[in-house]
């Protein structure tokens, strides 16, 4: 019987009287064990599954045999390392006898090795353990001592190089291996494969003469081992609703130091396995019901010689609760536990409640990674334990025809006992000529599979790793201007913060940044605060990112945050909190003073405004007044209904983005008289000087875009597409361009008026758009000139300017420079205005109005107890109007009948003379009163 003798005993029956064995089995079953040697075992175990996971260093270990798959460690047979500074890291790992199906996924201290921190750092080999592969090319390679003799025959193995880097590596990586394991021959097919099926390990392992027991295949009953093969392969369905799974699955390490018996019995008691021996022929059961069409053998009284010995359940091998411990997958490949009956069921109550106490049995399951499978197996555990009386007789020689683990009937009168199933546990020969029946007894029930409560998922856990800390998160950079002490003056300061890493093993930030056109990063600081500044850096595009530190690692670089340091080329921030108040005839503008120091420093503000009251924008306002200091924020200007714009402009002349607008509708408390307006649109008449009129608007000069294709070609856009040129912008456009108004304004004299202005402009970058319905053909050698719409942009400026005379304009009048007009009050006879043009590149302006209005306010001159001689009195105004004003006489002493006259009325006086009613001149006393507009000086 070879090693199996050993395991006769305690582990498949309790009677050992002198005889001669006909047959016995290693059963799958746990027997009677004392607290101390269980708790032992369990130990044994852990340490075991601990080992599996650990990167251990021999050169004369035992290698593991892989039956399924499983995460693994390894043995480290060979290290070395090469490179200047020995950069390189050359490490071989032995992970299990071969040949295996699959080394999948690699993990580096519980990284997977394709992780983007390991990229350019890492290569690993991976060999099947085949006794034909060759030696890795890699190793030979390097000059390391590793030659083409050293091939592994046999051994499934990693040949790893890695190169240092401190963020990657903060020693000596923990090497992890996820392995589809050894194949094995399938009795069914013929075949060797890849399986997970236990019972075909079984067999691989009695017969392997590298690590099992090296039996020959002919002392292997091969249809009992296809049998349970097929049971094991059984579909079952874990929980409602959950996809079928097979019955019996084999993933384990199976440790080849261990004892031959103990690896069987491992082997076993995944698939509740018994392994009978007998006649030398080595089989394999699957401990279950009865099968269907089987008749047990049937010993009653008639085949049993004398009396019967019946042995009842002991507490010591009798349970109420079996905790189960395997490996689960779904917690990195850990030992979890589950038990029957579940914590709080009626079973649990029940049970403990007929026992009194609770009694447990604890088991471990090394080939089962499935807690269903685990589950089912615990239960069967409890169930067998509390039907499990023993029974020794003697039966007449027929009960030869009996063998281990057979399902037998027992009928007999003294217990009273009608066809009692029990299972073989041995049967042996007497010297007497009778046959020995051990048994135990059996119960169908207990063994058919039950739908288990589906299992919570296993949370990750949340315990930190101090070599795997996390980047911090939320990078964000500004910028602000300084005002230094020195000559520098205003200078630029990038700043950084972010929001720190979660990881409670961090000690600190170490930030880098560069030009985005650089490749070479260079470091800030670091720092255990959020946040760093860059002072005097320049305006450019640049990149930043940060990583977490802590005493030996640094984290992966976050995300590089890129961003454009304007510096003083920023735009000024808008101006905010703008309002006009209408007070005594004057506009009091207020805003909220600049926070831009090139503002305050050397900047102003500028304000428009536009005599819309909706619709007003930037272009087509009028300066009013002149620039208003940067560091001021009231303003005190004419009042006018309309819009009132402002924007700040910075020291470099930098306009800020948006205007803001604040619009009044009250009005002045003078009347004002429109006395000359100067309108000029359409054809735009007045001298244009880098500017044309060109489809009813005044725009910038320049080379029109031709459109123009090959001989014979034609080009054609259909309705509501959008044709953009490749040229961008008319070809030669001007960035500036002047003109002056064609009509001039003569007042007659020399007047104070109020003069205000309005622009109608848009502007847009070059492009050519087709309208809806039209098509646009070109054909060879044609010349397109097309019409532009758009816009306002911030590119484009207009400005107008004015220049007075206080002589006649159409002689020979001394004209004043030109000067920027701003909105508000002159003193002139004649006016000429002119437009003053300013564009950025690639962007063209399209005026379609400029007009500018004189205004005249209301006025009044008096004069009370004037004698007004019989002939009549010539009265002269002390400042002409500019048109004949309304005149009121009031007569201090008329009697009745009596009347005046006003003639010669004029600008500038009328004649008064009074009458009686006999129409006869009287002399008389009158107040006259003058209604009007305009002061002549």
């Amino acid at each position: 019987m070879g090693w199996l003798k050993d395991f006769i005993g305690g582990v498949v029956g309790v009677f050992n009287p002198v005889s001669f064995i006909i047959n016995l089995a290693v059963s799958w079953a746990i027997g009677e064990v004392a607290k101390d040697k269980q708790e032992q075992a369990i130990a044994e175990a852990e340490a075991r599954h601990a080992g599996t996971l650990l990167n251990t260093r021999s050169n004369v270990a035992n290698l593991p045999v892989i039956y399924g798959q499983r995460k693994v460690g390894g043995t480290i047979v060979f290290t070395a390392t090469s490179g200047s500074d020995n950069t390189y890291l050359y490490i071989v790992l032995a992970l299990c006898e071969g040949e295996v199906e699959e080394i999948g996924d690699i993990y580096l201290n519980d990284t997977i090795s394709t992780d983007s921190r390991f990229s350019g750092l890492v290569t690993i080999n991976k060999h099947l353990g085949s006794d034909t592969q060759t030696a890795d090319s890699m190793l030979t390679g390097a000059n390391i001592g590793w030659t083409s003799a050293h091939i592994g025959k046999g051994v499934a193995y990693l040949a790893c190089r890695f190169k240092w880097d401190q963020n990657a590596f903060s020693g000596m990586p923990t090497i992890h291996a996820m392995i589809k394991g050894h194949k094995v021959y399938d009795t069914r097919s013929s075949g060797t494969d890849y399986s997970t099926n236990p019972a075909l390990f079984l067999r691989d392992y009695l017969t392997n003469t590298r690590y099992g027991k090296g039996l020959a295949s002919s002392v292997i009953d091969d249809t009992l081992i296809s049998a349970a093969a097929n049971q094991c392969d059984t579909l079952v369905t874990p929980y409602s609703g959950a996809t079928q799974q097979k019955l019996f699955e084999c993933n384990t390490v199976l440790h080849t130091g261990r004892t031959l018996m103990s690896n069987v019995k491992v082997l076993l008691s995944g698939m509740r396995g018994i392994m009978p021996y007998q006649q030398g022929i080595y089989s394999l059961v699957i401990e279950d019901e009865l099968q269907s069409g089987v008749t047990p053998f049937a010993f009653d009284e008639s085949n049993i010689v004398g009396g019967i010995n019946i042995q009842s359940e002991k507490k010591s091998t009798k349970f109420n609760k079996c905790i189960a411990t395997f490996v689960n997958p779904s917690a990195n490949w850990q030992r979890d536990q589950v038990q029957w009956p579940p914590a709080g069921s009626t079973e649990e109550n029940n049970y403990q409640s007929a026992d009194g106490e609770e009694l447990i049995q604890r088991i471990e399951l090394e080939t089962i990674t499935n807690p269903y499978t685990a589950e089912d197996i615990a239960e069967i555990v409890v169930k067998r334990s509390r039907e499990g009386k023993l029974v020794q007789f003697k039966a007449t020689s027929e009960a030869l025809q009996v063998t281990v683990p057979d399902i037998i009937t027992v009928t007999h009168s003294t217990p009273a006992w009608s066809a009692k199933p029990f299972r073989v546990l041995n049967v042996q020969m007497p010297p007497d000529g009778t046959v020995t029946i051990e048994a135990v007894e059996h119960q169908d029930s207990i063994y058919p599979w039950s739908s288990k409560t589906e299992k919570d998922n296993i949370p990750d856990t949340n315990l930190p790793d101090p070599f795997n800390i996390s980047p911090p998160t939320g990078l964000a950079i500004s910028e602000e201007l300084y005002q230094t002490s020195g000559s520098k003056g205003l200078l630029t300061r990038a700043l950084i913060s972010w929001t720190a890493s979660s990881d409670m093993f961090v000690s600190g930030y170490e930030v880098h940044y560069k030009l985005t056109s650089a490749s070479v990063w260079q470091s800030v600081t670091i720092t255990s605060t959020t946040a760093a500044q860059i002072d005097d850096i320049n305006p450019a595009d640049y990149d930043f990112r940060i990583r977490s530190l802590n005493a030996p690692v640094q984290s992966l670089w976050s995300a590089t945050v890129s961003k454009s340091i304007l510096g003083l080329t920023a735009r000024p921030a808008n101006i905010q909190e703008f309002f006009v108040l209408a007070k005594d005839g004057q506009a009091h503008i207020r805003w909220q003073k600049s926070t831009d120091l090139d503002v305050i420093n050397g900047g102003f503000i500028r304000i428009r405004h536009s005599n819309k009251t909706t619709g007003a924008s930037w272009l087509d306002g009028a300066d009013l007044g002149g620039a208003i200091p940067g560091n001021a924020s009231t303003a005190v200007l004419p009042l006018i209904t309309g819009t009132y714009m402002a924007k700040a402009v910075d020291s470099g002349g930098r306009f800020s983005e948006q205007a803001v607008l604040a619009m009044t509708s009250v009005p002045s408390i003078l009347e004002f008289n429109a006395v000359a307006t100067a309108t000029e649109h359409t054809t735009f008449n007045g001298t244009k000087t880098g500017m044309i009129a060109l489809n009813n608007n005044l725009q910038l000069d320049g080379d029109p875009i031709q459109l123009v294709t090959e001989a014979g070609d034609s080009l054609t856009t259909e309705a509501g597409d959008q044709l953009i040129t490749e040229v961008g912008d008319l070809d030669n456009l001007q960035s500036s361009g002047t003109y002056e108004f064609a009509n001039i304004i003569d007042l007659g004299a020399v007047y104070t008026s109020r003069v205000t202005s309005s622009i109608g402009a848009a502007s847009d970058p070059i492009e050519l758009v087709t309208e809806d319905g039209f098509t646009l053909t070109t054909e060879a050698g044609d010349q397109f000139v097309l019409g532009f719409a758009g816009e306002a942009s911030e590119f484009v400026n207009t400005e107008i300017q004015i220049s007075t005379t206080d002589d006649d304009p159409n002689g020979s009048p001394t004209w004043t420079d030109w000067q920027p007009f701003f909105i508000g009050d002159y003193h002139a006879r004649g006016y000429q205005f002119r437009a003053v043009v300013t564009s950025a590149s690639g962007y063209q302006i399209y005026i379609d109005e400029l007009s500018v209005q004189v205004d005249m306010p209301d006025r009044t001159e008096r004069a009370v107890g004037v004698a007004i001689p019989a002939a009549g009195l010539n009265i002269s105004f002390a400042q002409a109007f500019y048109a004949e004003p309304a005149v009121g006489i009031t007569l201090q002493d008329a009697t009745t009948g009596d009347y005046f006259t006003i003639t010669s009325a004029a600008n500038n006086g009328f004649t008064l003379r009074c009458f009686n009613a006999s129409n006869i001149g009287i002399a008389k006393t009158a107040n006259w009163i003058a209604t009007g507009y305009g002061r002549a000086a």
